[in-house]
């Protein structure tokens, strides 16, 4: 329809720099395309380049505000680079989030992202390995502690980087700190933050996620604690939970600035001629600020949005 050769035709759809043509010959090629409703066959361009042009996402609880949030964003930027997005949605454990992953690369996804933890990847005997993000918290978490030298804290926390950094500033700083990592199960996260609260009471209070910090107020407000510490809580999401006044300040990291980084990381490694991924994990920074500032202010928020 056009009266060009297939191959002109092949390299102006994608794009290629060998595609020289006039400006009318343009014309007659976009002319053609619309007027037959030309698509381009992602099955055939996956058995051409061998690459699939699919990212899995595994989501572990859509009723979730920040987790639906995070998909919402994290589709949306992997749609705009052209790729398509295929949902699967996996329990707290990690061993249901690997097998998410191998149902998302049974159905050809070239790797998997799980949620703001880390990137999936095939590995090299076969299965997945995970990629995780890792916070850099030690500045913050020293800002956050300092005013409670010699004071009891008491870490509730299920990430690894929170554990090993409240330990290892606790321990410099001299405060007297406990904690143990909790159990993604709401009913035994639930004991195991009614039992860290208890006696002895600490005087201050690190929580890694805003819905354990819910779990802590409910438990101050039906009197199940017989003290009411100072609270540092993680704010990777906007919402109401920060206008609580036991809350005396907030850990600050941007959840669409790793999300939009990870899909721009991912997307570039997937572009490379090599098929094998590599490096897609990011270092998130994190600052700590205290209640009263405008920074702390700017969290609070009627409805939960992304930070």
């Amino acid at each position: 329809m056009a009266g060009v050769s297939t191959a002109l035709v092949s390299r102006y759809v994608n794009g290629s720099a060998q595609a020289r043509m006039s400006e009318a010959t343009r014309a007659r090629i976009d002319a053609a395309i619309a007027s037959l409703g030309y698509r381009p066959s992602p099955s055939a361009r996956a058995l051409r380049s061998g690459r699939s042009g699919i990212v899995g996402l595994a989501v572990r609880d859509l009723g979730n505000a920040y987790q639906a949030q995070v998909a919402e964003l994290a589709v949306r930027e992997l749609t705009a680079c052209g790729y398509r997005v295929l949902l699967a949605l996996c329990d707290d454990g990690d061993g249901d989030a690997a097998q998410a992953a191998e149902v998302l690369f049974g159905s050809d996804a070239e790797a998997v992202l799980l949620g703001t933890e880390g990137v999936l990847l095939r590995g090299s005997g076969g299965g997945c390995e995970l990629q995780r993000h890792r916070l850099e918290l030690s500045s913050a978490m020293e800002a956050a502690l300092s005013p409670y030298v010699g004071r009891r804290a008491r870490g509730l926390l299920s990430s690894g980087d929170w554990c090993e950094a409240f330990a290892s500033v606790s321990s410099r700083l001299g405060v007297l700190s406990s904690w143990e990592p909790l159990s993604r199960l709401g009913s035994e996260r639930a004991a195991q933050v009614r039992r860290l609260v208890s006696s002895p009471c600490p005087e201050v209070v690190v929580v890694d996620g805003w819905q354990t910090l819910e779990t802590l107020l409910d438990l101050l407000d039906e009197g199940e604690a017989s003290c009411c510490p100072a609270i540092l809580c993680h704010a990777n999401i906007r919402g109401p939970f920060l206008s609580d006044a036991r809350l005396a300040g907030a850990f600050c990291s941007s959840t669409t600035e790793l999300v939009r980084g990870v899909c721009r990381r991912l997307v570039d490694a997937l572009r490379q001629p090599s098929a094998t991924v590599r490096d897609c994990a990011l270092t998130v920074p994190v600052s700590y600020c205290r209640r009263g500032t405008a920074a702390y202010e700017a969290l609070c928020a009627r409805h939960y949005r992304l930070t």
